[in-house]
């Protein structure tokens, strides 16, 4: 029996996790789950039980029972996910990358070192093609990396089906009853920092610009507000915080918002939402996969490539302040573009055990010498 240590640290990674430890139990291998920061967080909220990995990184090696390692990522170059895959490489234990979005491929695993793979693992596991891409492109080992889909859209089918059984209009009545008749426009926040600061702040390739704004939420929420017509067309306004705002990041908004949402159960605010508008949070593509329609407002064209679901053909993506106002008047005023979209197939956390277990029965060897002969500098 291999034992597989399971690290998460950010909420997307804990999405992508969150299946994982039940599911290779069912498959006869023992696996433990263990978060830290805004990870742990977001499993309570899962109903997902884990244990807290606090102190420094080497300690959650333990006695020598572990035989592999699964690291999410995260939005830190110094996080101990990194560490980790360095210890096991070190200690000669199977290692394994669990990859939540396509954004930032080259940033992932390469702390403050010079090399997008400094702190490669051996595996891969990634939710879509565009992101096996990716890292095909900075060297990858094509056999060592495998698109399994995200797990984590498995649950939101499973969630979205509960809610059509109470019904959109009731999860509307319950969580905003005093929008009326009027539509519900949810914006979805998220921070104006990552692994790349200058990404998220404003700049000379930004193609909208807010109101003069730096961070790059604050000019996407500043482009939608002022694009809403005043007085009674004007929509109920949905503003939902990332699981890693302040309760006061966007306090500056709050009398321009009929609510700003944050205990709400995310899934529930964007399934009641006639439309959902974001920028690239996966909470977006989770909106697409519910059938809610979704708009991305992305300060730069080359953004589109930061959301899965621009990839199915579910979500429009704007750049331009003149397509946004016109796609926003066309909603309003009740037009509905139909588009084919390409949803992910179901089943991703089946896959994804699978492809764990898989290694996981083969880690009783060492790996060969070809899972270590990625560049690091």
């Amino acid at each position: 029996m291999a034992g597989l240590l399971i690290l998460v640290e950010d909420p997307g990674a804990a999405n992508f996790a969150a299946a994982l430890p039940a599911g290779l139990r069912g498959l006869g291998h023992s696996a433990e789950l263990w978060a830290r920061g805004h990870a742990r967080a977001r499993l309570a909220e899962l109903g997902v039980p884990c244990r807290t990995a606090e102190g420094p990184p080497e300690r959650l090696l333990g006695d020598g029972a572990v035989r592999a390692v699964a690291v999410g990522t995260a939005e830190d170059p110094d996080c101990h996910g990194l560490t980790l895959i360095d210890l096991a490489r070190r200690n000669g234990l199977v290692s394994i990358g669990l990859v939540d979005g396509p954004a930032n491929a080259d940033l992932r695993f390469r702390g403050r070192g010079g090399h997008p793979l400094a702190h490669a693992p051996d595996w891969l596991a990634v939710p879509d093609p565009g992101s096996r891409r990716r890292y095909l492109d900075l060297g990858f080992p094509a056999a060592r990396i495998v698109a399994c889909g995200h797990p984590h859209f498995d649950r939101v089918r499973r969630v979205g089906e509960a809610l059509d059984q109470e019904g959109r209009e009731a999860v509307r009545r319950r969580l905003f009853a005093d929008a009326g008749l009027r539509p519900i426009l949810a914006f979805l926040a998220e921070l104006s920092h990552g692994l790349a600061p200058a990404n998220f702040r404003s700049g000379p390739d930004y193609t909208l610009t807010g109101r003069g704004s730096r961070g790059r939420t604050e000019i996407a929420l500043e482009e939608v507000l002022d694009a809403l017509p005043p007085g009674p067309g004007r929509p109920y306004v949905v503003l939902r915080l990332h699981p890693k705002n302040g309760a006061d990041d966007y306090a500056a908004y709050a009398g321009e918002v009929d609510c700003i949402s944050r205990r709400e159960a995310a899934l529930e605010v964007v399934f009641a939402a006639d439309l959902v508008v974001g920028l690239s949070t996966v909470l977006l593509d989770e909106a697409a996969v519910l059938g809610r329609p979704t708009l991305a407002v992305l300060p730069r064209p080359a953004e589109r490539e930061w959301l899965q679901s621009v990839a199915w053909g579910a979500t429009q993506a704007v750049s331009e302040r003149t397509d946004l106002r016109h796609r926003l008047a066309g909603w309003l005023a009740g037009e509905r573009e139909a588009r084919p979209a390409r949803l992910p197939p179901p089943g991703a956390e089946a896959r994804l055990c699978a492809f764990v277990a898989d290694i996981l029965a083969k880690s009783a060897a060492p790996p060969p010498a070809a899972s270590h002969d990625i560049a690091r500098v």
